[in-house]
């Protein structure tokens, strides 16, 4: 079910796992946004170059390269660094999170993820994005 007030986006979702994949494809579907996914850092760059994405899901455990050189990538290419990346992982370190804004992410989703949690943090940096 689309959500009240947001228009529908294009998000990449980039993950090795398959299962979280679906999972977050399915959530984001049933909000009514278009999803494309990738399982490595370079078919996530290409996908991002391909698609432009509204939003970036990007785990930062991901095959090379990895998750924060995507972001750093990302946020250094003028046609890309508008784009808000969500950084995700299973790993609860606080200087991953901290690493993780250094390259330029909005925000950092630990694992595993609860829907509620991500549908509320993709709407929140969705609505701010287009608003500027």
């Amino acid at each position: 079910m689309e959500q009240p007030g947001l228009a529908p986006g294009t998000i990449l979702v980039v993950d090795d796992q398959q299962a979280n994949l679906d999972v977050i494809a399915r959530w984001l579907e049933a909000d009514g946004h278009r999803v494309v996914t990738a399982v490595d850092g370079m078919s996530a760059l290409a996908a991002a170059d391909e698609h432009h994405p509204d939003l970036v899901i990007l785990d930062i455990m991901i095959p090379a390269p990895s998750g924060f050189e995507v972001c750093q990538r990302l946020k250094r290419d003028p046609a890309t660094r508008h784009i808000p990346v969500l950084l995700m992982s299973g790993l609860q370190d606080p200087a991953n999170w901290k690493h993780g804004l250094e390259v330029g992410a909005s925000d950092f989703i630990p694992k595993p993820i609860q829907g509620h949690d991500l549908r509320a943090r993709v709407r929140q940096h969705l609505e701010h994005t287009r608003r500027k």
